[in-house]
């Protein structure tokens, strides 16, 4: 395949032959009942190209010209081997498609169609329309001037030829449009007072939404809101000051940003004379940030003995003095939290808002948004929880540019030399021609067939 230019030399007519041609299989039957399937999508079209004369004086070499007329044609012609190699034909009166804009509207004479993949990838295969028929074009005499619902855009890349797309194909030139929402960053994940939903690990995306479609999802958040009941703590004795022996009873509970849980199960120990009891931490567990340790030396009568929340992993141990009248355990849990997601950054003009797709389960969000967030805004988990029953996160962009989309290019038609054996008659000194009126048999035209790539 060449892209060779074919060349503009003195002398072709002003008449330039142009026929159509498809391929049309037909079964008849007895009763002359047809059935007929088409074989072509795109025209065939033959240039029949007569030249009244070519020169070939070589004083056109001492006026600049790398060559003379008809050495010119020659040359291209046989370095095309006959129809072996195909090459680019400028037609004077058929090279352009346009213009775009039409008294400040778009042109619906100059629309491309706009299809996807169904991944999320869309595309506008490069045709030109004759009378309602749209041509696909495979080869571009340079750049693309391209109008999305009236306001110019680069949002593309020309690529091609050949496009396929489910329920479709083309055989020329497209715009892979790359008009995508970009991907935000993994959301900023926090937590606030209110609820009273049981502790769970959050697992977050975010997408940015426009109004014809949204971005692919970012990559996934984690967060822990709230903290279950402890385990029962675990006693054992340290020997310090000069307290007489005794049995104790233990509860503990967790304490978060939001206030404390439940007490655990009580746990007894006796302790010998001349000792007291320690306690040791309980697991890290949801968002606790601490824990409190309630003691007696009575079952059920358990009240707080430190200060402060003490530290996960951290053990307590009791002062040599004894035992303190603190307070009674929780009897409910103020350790409820919900979860709050910031507003991503970086959002693109023409986006609208953005999504929240959460779930307990890691990529298993769902979105959990009935409209699109206003950017900006941070969107609050509902005291009845996350609901499950939306759209997964999405994995790839589905914002299409809006249309009609409407360009204006020139083009070129891809032909070769119909025949491998080509005429040319010499009529007068230093004056060639090829089927003109000097032509001895005035049939020995001058035919070019566009060639197509291969079906898809």
């Amino acid at each position: 395949m060449s892209d060779a230019i074919y060349p503009v030399l003195r002398g072709l007519s002003w008449t330039v032959g142009k026929q159509a041609a498809f391929s049309t299989l037909v079964h008849s039957a007895p009763d002359k009942y047809e059935v007929r399937i088409s074989q072509m999508r795109n025209p065939i079209w033959s240039f029949k190209l007569i030249y009244e004369f070519l020169k070939d004086n070589p004083l056109d070499l001492q006026a600049g010209l790398t060559d003379t007329d008809l050495r010119t044609l020659m040359g291209f012609y046989l370095a095309r081997n006959g129809q072996f190699d195909d090459f680019l034909l400028e037609d004077p009166t058929d090279n352009y498609s346009g213009p775009a804009m039409l008294n400040g509207a778009p042109n619906p004479l100059a629309e491309l169609p706009l299809v996807t993949d169904g991944l999320g990838n869309y595309f506008s295969p490069l045709q030109r329309s004759l009378g309602g028929f749209f041509e696909d074009i495979t080869d571009l005499n340079g750049g693309v001037t391209v109008y999305a619902n009236g306001v110019p855009t680069t949002a593309f890349t020309v690529e091609g030829p050949g496009l396929a797309v489910p329920g479709a194909s083309y055989l020329g030139r497209y715009l892979a449009w790359n008009w995508g929402l970009p991907t935000p960053g993994a959301p900023t994940l926090t937590a606030v007072a209110g609820g009273a939903l049981a502790p769970t690990p959050y697992f977050v995306k975010v997408a940015f939404v426009a109004s014809s479609g949204t971005g692919a999802a970012s990559a996934e958040a984690t967060i822990n809101v709230g903290v279950g009941t402890p385990a029962a703590p675990v006693l054992s004795a340290v020997v310090a000051g000069a307290l007489a022996a005794a049995t104790y009873y233990a509860k503990i509970t967790y304490v978060d940003a939001f206030g404390e849980t439940l007490p655990s199960a009580e746990t007894s120990l006796a302790i010998a004379a001349n000792s007291v009891p320690s306690v040791a931490s309980p697991a890290a567990s949801g968002d606790a940030t601490g824990y409190n340790v309630y003691l007696s030396t009575a079952t059920g009568t358990e009240t707080k003995q430190n200060a402060t929340p003490i530290a996960i992993g951290t053990a307590w141990t009791a002062p040599s003095t004894g035992l303190i009248a603190g307070s009674q355990p929780p009897s409910a849990s103020t350790a409820f939290g919900l979860m709050v997601v910031a507003s991503p950054s970086g959002a693109p003009t023409g986006a609208i808002g953005y999504n929240v797709y959460a779930g307990t389960v890691a990529g298993a969000e769902t979105l959990q948004n009935a409209t699109p967030i206003a950017l900006g805004t941070a969107w609050t988990e509902p005291t009845t929880g996350l609901t499950t029953t939306g759209a997964a996160a999405p994995t790839a962009n589905s914002y299409a540019p809006p249309t009609p989309i409407t360009a204006q290019f020139n083009f070129y038609f891809r032909v070769r030399f119909e025949s491998d054996q080509q005429e040319f008659e010499n009529f007068m000194n230093e004056l060639w021609t090829i089927g003109g009126s000097e032509s001895k048999s005035g049939s020995q035209f001058l035919t070019l067939v566009t060639s197509r790539p291969n079906p898809l």
